[in-house]
């Protein structure tokens, strides 16, 4: 995606559309962003991936 600037609105969209499949948030114990990608994001867009990340998978209870 590096110098693909115009692509990030549609990957995430992607992701947040995926991730709507699951029907429900699914809570977890620990959640990894991996790779560049992540890194690669302007500010807005990288609270936007960890916004939806965050609801469709909400840190376990006892989790921290």
């Amino acid at each position: 995606m590096a110098g693909r600037d115009d692509l990030i609105d549609r990957y995430l969209q992607a992701i947040e559309s995926e991730l709507g499949w699951l029907g429900t948030p699914r809570p977890v114990d620990t959640l990894f962003f991996g790779g560049g990608t992540p890194t690669q994001l302007p500010p807005d867009h990288l609270a936007r991936l960890i916004a939806t990340a965050r609801h469709w998978f909400p840190l376990a209870d006892g989790s921290s």
